[in-house]
């Protein structure tokens, strides 16, 4: 046999090889459940109900991203097995999986690089601790689904005939529907053209930048921006050393496999960071100047253009967390290449075997990291305990930590991180967050004068019609209590105060930004529940206009069949009018994302 064909069969069997380990090594996470974002994102499905939802997402979505693949993703699962969390890891697995197996393939077709070298890629790919996040999370989605339509461009680009490369254009563009960092595939294009002298193919170019006109013309009708998000107001000097010390932090964590964290709300306070970032763009810089039409250019390019959109996160305000090992999951084919090329430098001059036990070592290391990071995406209480201990002085992660216990009824274990996460807050909307969620506790006690009290104090603190919502909820649950222990009189005057508050939430929805409240507010429950208040109230007029309106939001979800009981037992004769709501005061901008799906 030919030595060519020797590798040939090499890069083939390592290449199954390195699928396979991706597959076994990421297995437990099927078991796992929704963690954070998880639970918001699937509720959100049932806002999708045709083609053009996709394209043009519905109010009751809140508009921080623009990804109507992940959506479409999630909502084909969803149909075919359910909301089942099982379902949606297994699909996550195999995403990587695939992932690893297209890593050999593009760093093979189109970095022409040595099929040994490929291999030993895809195995520190399979195993990288920093992908743990995209892979175990569901929400972590995205980030798979761009790096698998952005290879598949590429390999189909790089082909000679026009015909397959119009396959690129069609994955491009799926791959812009996952995720931003996708962009970085258009300079990509030209320098490939560039460094394999081959004549630029403008019409394909075309094409692309029609692509990308309209993907950025779809991003200003759904989120009023091509950019998302909204400007951050420090300044640009400020803002440029961050994006510095973010690039050094996220370089450091593509190209050493311990460094992982689950949650950074903040820019850590490492020295050096910035120096790390400056000098990993200046030697990327000059590598590409200096050496446009070598393959070590294109990795480089690589790393530095899809790692650009993630950094641009802190020029304006999209997500909660300023950084995330996530957002490494497409640049780190770029760093294990790198990684892969100048390990075979040194080694596999001596000997194939070496090259490939060194690099098979390296990937054991990588995949024993990763399978003692894993358990931390195993469910809430695991994922906020891990944050809670990287940020102990934050109050998000107590709040969490708090919910997952209030979740499993353990309402006395909870009690002290909702009481710690209040103590923490920084920001007055964390801390009425996490007074409503103490008034939570203390419903689910039975406790309606106390639950009232914190709902009181956080409305006043940063008012918001999710407390609004909470507040009315409340005020019911407590006026039931109160008809329970025939007190008339506290029955009637709870009924008009969650009257009230949920008129006051509901004004919320002609907010010039109301979307950015539906991220922890949904208006169908208000509507739904005001509608049963107003019933109570013999108001069935008004009660008719909210139950009809809830429906319309949300025919599907968890109060739709209770909203349906409710209009069944309205008067036939009762018109729908609409209700006037109150007009809020100007209220603060609510939490942001967290930088899903």
């Amino acid at each position: 046999m030919s030595s060519q064909n020797q590798h040939f069969r090499l890069f083939w069997l390592g290449t199954l090889g390195s699928v396979a380990t991706a597959l076994l090594l990421f297995l437990p996470s099927i078991r796992y459940g929704l963690v954070w974002d998880d639970a918001t994102v699937l509720e959100q499905l049932r806002s999708f109900r045709q083609l053009k939802d996709f394209l043009v997402v519905p109010d009751s979505v809140p508009k921080f991203y623009y990804r109507p693949v992940v959506f479409a993703s999630f909502w084909l699962e969803q149909q075919l097995s359910g909301a089942n969390a099982a379902t949606f890891h297994r699909t996550n697995i195999f995403l990587h999986s695939l992932n690893t197996g297209l890593v050999a393939v593009a760093l093979w077709r189109v970095f022409a690089l040595d099929p040994r070298i490929c291999v030993a890629s895809s195995w520190l790919f399979a195993t990288h601790p920093v992908h743990t996040e995209a892979v175990a999370w569901i929400a972590g989605r995205s980030d798979l689904l761009t790096t698998l339509f952005f290879l598949l461009a590429l390999v189909a680009y790089a082909q000679p005939t026009r015909a397959i490369r119009i396959l690129a254009a069609v994955a491009f563009a799926l791959a812009l529907g996952a995720k931003e960092p996708a962009i970085a595939a258009v300079p990509l294009f030209g320098l490939f053209d560039l460094s394999r002298r081959r004549k630029p193919d403008w019409l394909f170019y075309g094409i692309a930048f029609l692509i990308l006109a309209t993907y950025l013309a779809l991003r200003q009708i759904n989120l009023g921006t091509p950019l998302g998000g909204w400007e951050r107001g420090s300044g640009l000097g400020e803002k440029t050393v961050e994006s510095l010390r973010a690039l050094g932090w996220y370089s450091l964590h593509a190209l050493i496999p311990g460094l992982v964290t689950p949650y950074v709300p903040r820019m850590p306070a490492v020295s050096g960071l910035e120096l790390a970032g400056g000098l990993v763009l200046l030697a990327g810089a000059w590598v590409v100047w200096r050496h446009p039409r070598t393959n070590l250019s294109l990795l480089v390019a690589l790393f530095l253009c899809t790692l650009a959109p993630a950094v641009a996160i802190l020029w304006r305000v999209s997500a909660s967390t300023v950084l995330a090992d996530r957002y490494v999951y497409l640049p780190s084919l770029a760093a294990v290449a790198l990684l892969s090329t100048f390990l075979a430098r040194w080694t596999l001059q001596r000997s194939a075997i070496f090259y490939l036990s060194i690099s098979g070592l390296a990937a054991f290391f990588f995949a024993w990291k990763t399978a003692r990071y894993l358990p931390t995406w195993r469910d809430n209480l695991a994922f906020w305990s891990a944050a809670a201990a990287v940020a102990p002085d934050v109050s998000t992660p107590q709040r969490e930590i708090g919910l997952a216990l209030l979740e499993r009824r353990q309402l006395a274990e909870a009690e002290p991180f909702f009481a710690r996460a209040v103590a923490l807050a920084r920001l007055p909307e964390e801390q009425a967050m996490a007074r409503s969620n103490l008034a939570s506790l203390y419903r689910q006690r039975g406790d309606y004068a106390r639950a009232l009290e914190e709902l009181e104090a956080a409305v006043r603190i940063a008012a918001h019609p999710g407390l609004y919502h909470n507040l009315g909820l409340t005020a019911m649950m407590a006026a039931e209590a109160a008809q329970s222990a025939g007190s008339g009189r506290d029955v009637l005057v709870l009924v008009q105060r969650a009257k009230s508050a949920l008129q006051k939430a509901l004004a919320y929805e002609a907010h010039p930004q109301a979307a950015r409240y539906r991220e922890l507010w949904a208006p169908a429950k208000t509507h739904a529940l005001l509608g049963q208040v107003l019933f109570s109230l013999h108001d069935y007029s008004g009660s008719r206009f909210h139950l009809e309106r809830a429906l319309a939001l949300d025919p599907n979800g968890p109060t739709a069949a209770i909203t349906r009981l409710y209009l069944g037992k309205l008067p036939p004769e009762a018109p729908a009018a609409p209700a006037a709501p109150a007009s809020p005061a100007e209220p603060p901008a609510s939490k942001t994302g967290s930088g899903t799906p």
